[in-house]
């Protein structure tokens, strides 16, 4: 994408409108990170001797209100990251190289970041995406390494900035950051690693967007303030020990809310899934005369707030299984989903399916990856 805007410029080197055209609302910015992984687990085995440190740097894009939901956000940035890590014990759990797409939403000061020449600002990044290991679990090479089965893992990160705008061009930054990484437990041995960190950066814009360029779009009405959906999932795991088999999980859940504003949605509702693994393993070790099927099942009421950006939709749950009858089933359980919905209707807000990808975790480490399928009505 870099390349693409480099050749671009070069070509209408020229024209200082067309240049302006090419780069307007466009931001480059370098970070460095400095924190420490939190063990979160008693099972945590790697030893972490010494602090996380990394390097990233991203290219993004303000929105400037073409579509309703960037008017609604105040003119979120959209851009893709690189980061470059040393997460603390180079022997067993090496370095990490990720990329990950990123959704920047203002939370005070828009106006400074997107009107003034100048001014302080606040907001919160959401990013997830891939990363690469150097080092992960082998059990003759790499035996102590709990936490990483494979090279390739899902990376998420959460940051809040304060940002300082010096100049129409340029801004320095600070800010708190919780980076995740993780195989979402399709391979184990699979705890995850969970680094919170400080931030400091610089970035560049060489032609923001003039204020006269913000488009305030007329947004439809919310034509109900409640609303609902059920969903169903299919979602993968491996068994210990690691190299094991490959399980699957099915899931159905229905939940009942309300909309707060046009960005949020929070519902409360029930989920019920059937856990391939949990059958076999209470098969295997005849902890049941009968019933197996019965015994595999698990349902849970639980929380969950969508955060609601256009057609994209980010979706944090919080549960506890009532019913969980296998020894393998965990109780209290944390979700993260990432889905792309399409209106059925004229109306955006209702009659939407909803095509997304989840990771559930069971205090905090990961318990299995599904894909799943919604309506929302």
């Amino acid at each position: 994408m870099l390349l693409c805007i480099l050749c671009a410029s070069l070509l209408a080197a020229d024209s200082v409108s067309t240049t302006d055209a090419v780069l307007s609302g466009w931001r480059f910015a370098a970070w460095t990170a400095y924190g420490r992984i939190v063990p979160h687990t008693i099972k945590f085995r790697p030893s972490v001797d010494d602090p996380y440190v990394a390097t990233e740097l991203n290219i993004s894009r303000q929105t400037r209100g073409t579509k309703a939901w960037q008017s609604t956000y105040r003119y979120p940035a959209v851009g893709l990251a690189l980061s470059a890590s040393r997460l603390g014990n180079d022997s067993i759990l090496g370095q990490a190289w990720g990329a990950f797409p990123f959704v920047e939403l203002p939370l005070a000061g828009w106006k400074n970041r997107s009107l003034q020449p100048k001014g302080f600002s606040l907001t919160f990044r959401l990013g997830s995406g891939l990363a690469w290991l150097t080092r992960w679990y082998d059990p003759e090479t790499n035996p102590d390494n709990n936490v990483i089965p494979a090279r390739l893992n899902n990376i998420t990160q959460f940051q809040v900035t304060a940002e300082y705008r010096i100049s129409r061009q340029w801004a320095v930054g600070t800010g708190l950051a919780l980076t995740h990484y993780s195989s979402g437990a399709v391979r184990v041995p699979n705890l995850g690693i969970n680094i919170p960190s400080a931030r400091l950066g610089l970035s560049w814009q060489p032609s923001p967007w003039q204020p006269r360029q913000f488009l305030e779009p007329e947004l439809p009405a919310l034509p109900r303030r409640f609303t609902g959906y059920l969903q169903a999932g299919l979602g993968f795991q491996e068994s210990y020990p690691p190299d094991g088999p490959q399980y699957h999980l099915i899931s159905l859940e229905a939940a009942a809310g309300c909309w707060l504003g046009r960005k949020n949605v929070l519902s409360a509702g029930i989920i019920g899934h059937f856990k391939e693994s949990s059958w076999a393993f209470i098969h295997l070790n005849e902890f049941y005369s009968d019933k197996f099927f019965l015994h595999s099942l698990a349902a849970a009421p639980f929380l969950r707030d969508d955060i609601v950006i256009g057609n994209i939709g980010v979706a944090l749950t919080a549960g506890y299984f009532v019913y969980a009858p296998s020894p393998q089933q965990i109780r209290f359980f944390q979700r993260i989903g990432w889905y792309y919905d399409v209106p059925l209707s004229n109306n955006p807000y209702i009659n939407r399916l909803a095509l997304g990808v989840y990771l559930t975790a069971g205090s905090f480490s990961a318990d299995y990856v599904s894909v799943e399928l919604g309506w929302h009505f």
